[in-house]
Order: C-alpha cells, then structure tokens, then sequence
C-alpha cells in the first residue's frame, strides 16, 4: 500500500486508512499490508494543519508492482495536481498497481493524470462541481461515499477514507476482519458507497424519528437466499416501484435466490417484472390496483405462495409469512419453536382485521389514520 502525500495534504486524509490497514495487520490480515509514504524527491510534506509528514522513499524510487496505490487529497490538491512531475509519477505507478485509490480531493490529482477519463468518481462535495468543470471527460457524482469504477476507486471527503479502507479490507480478507477493524476504530459498521455525503443529521434539523441504516449497498450484495421487499407507505412504494435500478436488482437476485417474498406493498415492488400472470396476495387496498396493473390473480390470504416466490398482506400477516417460510427452510419443528419462542399467539380484542368482513366506515378511517401516519 503505498499513500502518496504533497504539501498541503490533509493528515486525516494520510491517517484514515493507514491506521485502519495498520489495524487489520495486527488483527491477522494474512498477508499483511505493507504500509508505506511516498512524496516527490522523498522529501517531507508539509500538511495542511501544519506537521511535517516524512516519507519512507521517493516516488521516483519505486520499482515493481504495487498494490494500492493512494492518492490523499487536501487544500493542496491543486498545486500538486499542476505538479507534471508528481502527475508522471502518479501515472507511471498507476500502471504497476492492481487497484488505485484517492481520499476526498486526491481525485483531482488522479483526473489531472488521466486516471478518471471515462470513469465514474467522487470527490469531497463542497469540490465536485470544480472537479467536474475542469475534467469534463470524469463522470463526477458527488452523492456517494466511495465510488469503484474498475480498479479505480474514490472516496469522498476526508473520513470517508475509512469506509472505503474497510471496503478494501473486506475485499482481500472477507467481511470478519473488516468488523473487527471497524469495532476497534469505534467507527460505523461500515457505510455502503451509496450513502449520500451529508449526513440527514447534519444537514436537517433534529429528526423526531428513528431511521435505519444500511449495513451495504445494493452493488456490495450478492446472491441471497431468502430477498424479503417490505412494504411502505405510499410515498416510498411508489418511488421503489420507479426505481428501475432497484427493480433491475430485484430481479438479478430473484434469478439466484431460493426464495423471493414480500410483506405489504412490497408485493406492488415484486410486481414489476416478476409477479405477472401468478397468484399473490398484498395490502387489502392495494388488491385491485395489483391485480389491474400487473396481471396478477389476488388472493384475499394471509400468505399466498406461487413457485420460490411468497407474497404476505398487510404488516402483520408477514408474521405467518415468516413462519410458513421457517417451515420450509428448517422444518416444521423448528418453525413451531420459533412461534412458541416469540409467543406468537394473536387473539385480538375485536374481529376488525379481515377486510373482507370490514365496511366501508371502517376502511375509510382506517386509511385515514395510515395517511395521517406517512406525513
């Protein structure tokens, strides 16, 4: 792993993920990472808080095949992207290197080699539109934490760094190591690329509601087992039923999957391209439009099983979707301990929840209340 550092680099941006590579080391990375500084002419480099930053050889000195090669970025990004020599160099070790990388402005250095023509990248966000006016040929994309285009990756601004070192760590050693790494940092189980820059808690005012957070993006998962699309409100089903790069994911993993399933509106999801001229069933207000739009046969049922694909109505019933799924994942037995071991056991207090027997007072506010709900 050789960083290459310039005067005015960022020391985070140096700090970030050698310290994470320097953690996997002692955590047992088989083979270790050799970690090492590389500046111009071996000199030190000043960083932008100010310390001087020795290197280990000159740039000019390195021979042979490199790993990674890392380019940090910093306020002084510029000069060294102007800097032909470092430019040369940065390109000539590129060419040695199985995979090249850059921290937050980095890329501009990269773009100034020649490394990001025809590429998709990211850079620091405050950045990116100087990035994007100045190398038309990159395709910049300021929204992601990391971005791999090939055996080119960039990363966003400065601890950014950490997700995508994490991400590497976990491509060489498997995803063990890459947790222990980041419990030790006490950082993020790590972000997935496609988390937007600015934090939702930075950028809006205290949120009065929980949020989950993925543990990776759609382009870091592969084959499943069971694809579980959950429901939503209208607002979100509405905009998954139009995300024709979610639905083109859906479908890949349903190609490999042993058992594709949907709770709620998620089977509206499904419908788009997989659920045509089968049996389902989904969120009793939802049943017509289902079954007008995409072709598919409603069963007003708890669960409704047609091949590898199990469709369960509203929320609760993916309780006995599960269930039914447990049975046929691990037998009988073991789905009977599981009901037992949540005490799953419904008796309601009023005979209300089957839409089938329920009048049209009672379905109006109840859609009430869910349209209250979403906003």
């Amino acid at each position: 792993m050789l960083i290459v550092a310039y005067d005015g680099a960022q020391i985070l941006d140096i700090a970030c993920p050698s310290g994470a590579l320097d953690i996997a080391n002692r955590y047992g990375a088989q083979p270790p990472y050799a970690i090492e500084l590389a500046t111009l002419g071996r000199r030190a480099a000043r960083s932008s808080a100010g310390i001087l930053v020795g290197a280990a050889q000159g740039l000019e000195a390195v021979t042979g095949g490199l790993d990674t090669l890392f380019v940090v970025g910093g306020i002084g990004c510029e000069d060294a992207a102007a800097d032909e020599r470092l430019r040369d160099q940065v390109r000539r070790l590129a060419g040695r290197s199985r995979r090249v990388a850059s921290v937050c402005t980095g890329a501009y250095v990269l773009a100034a080699a020649g490394l990001l023509d025809d590429r998709r990248a990211t850079t620091h966000w405050g950045w990116g539109q100087r990035l994007a006016e100045r190398h038309p040929a990159v395709a910049v994309d300021v929204r992601p934490l990391y971005v791999r285009d090939g055996n080119v990756y960039t990363s966003a601004g400065v601890t950014s760094a950490i997700d995508l070192t994490l991400a590497l760590i976990e491509d060489d050693h498997g995803p063990t190591l890459a947790r222990a790494v980041a419990r030790e940092l006490v950082t993020h189980l790590h972000r997935p690329a496609d988390q937007a820059q600015i934090s939702t808690f930075l950028a809006a005012p205290p949120p009065q509601d929980r949020v989950m957070r993925a543990e990776r993006s759609l382009a870091e998962t592969g084959r499943l087992d069971v694809l579980l699309v959950p429901g939503a409100g209208n607002r979100g089903t509405v905009a998954a039923m139009n995300d024709e790069k979610l639905l083109r994911w859906i479908r890949r993993i349903h190609r490999h999957s042993r058992w594709t399933v949907s709770v709620c509106t998620g089977s509206l999801v499904l419908a788009a391209g997989l659920l045509a001229g089968r049996r389902a069933t989904t969120y009793w207000a939802s049943a017509e439009y289902l079954q007008s739009t995409f072709g598919v046969t409603y069963l007003p049922q708890r669960y409704v099983r047609s091949g590898k694909i199990i469709t369960a109505a509203g929320v609760s019933a993916g309780v006995d979707m599960s269930l039914y799924l447990a049975s046929l994942i691990v037998g009988e037995d073991t789905a009977k301990a599981v009901q037992l071991a949540v005490e799953y056991d419904p008796q309601p207090p009023f005979a209300s929840g089957n839409a089938a027997d329920a009048g049209p007072r009672l379905k109006e506010r109840a859609l009430e209340l869910l349209a209250a709900s979403q906003v």
